[in-house]
């Protein structure tokens, strides 16, 4: 919970910077690269799949 806590605050915080600079186009990209960082993460560090 925290650490998906940490990921919202995170994501609220950077969209508002962009949205002060960039308005939607900044907002969109944020929200696009932390999709791509987390997809880039759970590929990375997901669990792998034992075969039986």
């Amino acid at each position: 919970m925290v650490s998906y806590f940490i990921g919202g605050s995170l994501g609220t915080w950077l969209a508002s910077l962009a949205w002060q600079h960039y308005q939607w186009g900044g907002v969109c990209f944020v929200g696009t690269a932390m999709g791509v960082l987390a997809i880039t993460a759970h590929l990375v560090f997901g669990r792998k799949i034992k075969k039986i």
